[in-house]
Parts: C-alpha cells; sequence; structure tokens
C-alpha cells in the first residue's frame, strides 16, 4: 500500500515503534516490520526526510529489533536522498547492533 504524503508515513512509524519496543520477538513484530518494510519500498526522499532525521536525533532503541527498523529507515532514506550523514549513521548503529 503506497503512502500518499510525509504524514501518513510518519504514522506509519509511529504506529510500529512501540510493538518493535515491547515485544521484540513475537508475530506482532513479524507484522510491523512487513508493514514498514512495504512503506519503505514506496517512500520518497522528501517522506523519509523528517522521520530518518528524527531517529538520528532521537533516543537509543530499545530492542535490537527496534534498532534495526530505525536503521531500515535511516538506510532508506540515505539510499533514496544520498544522504551522507544517514549513511554514517547506519554504518555505527548496524555495527553496534551486531555486538548485541
Amino acid at each position: 500500500m503506497a503512502v500518499d504524503n510525509a504524514g501518513g508515513f510518519e504514522d506509519t512509524i509511529s504506529s510500529v515503534s512501540p510493538v518493535l519496543a515491547q515485544y521484540p520477538d513475537s508475530y506482532e513484530t513479524w507484522c510491523a516490520m512487513f508493514l514498514l518494510e512495504e512503506r519503505l519500498g514506496t517512500a520518497t526522499p522528501v517522506q523519509l526526510s523528517h522521520p530518518a532525521a528524527s531517529l538520528m536525533n532521537g533516543g537509543a532503541p530499545v530492542t535490537p529489533t527496534e534498532g534495526l527498523a530505525t536503521c531500515r529507515v535511516v538506510a532508506a532514506h540515505a539510499r533514496t536522498a544520498g544522504a551522507l550523514e544517514a549513511c554514517n549513521y547506519v554504518a555505527v548503529a548496524s555495527g553496534a547492533l551486531l555486538t548485541l
């Protein structure tokens, strides 16, 4: 399902984050990640810019699954916009996830 505006995409991220933090190894998390991946596939740089910046400047992810979702959003932003800061964030954050 495509997202038509940045607000809708941000709503998706806001709705999946609590699920990823509270239920990291559940069916609900699998569904949330599936929804997020579906949205990322159709998102534009404009839609990804604010959520990626918020995630990079926000608090640390609570669970590895939440961290993975954060990396996926920021990586999608980096891929679509060619954002060097986002690329660096993903490199550091994904390395930290591998040590958990």
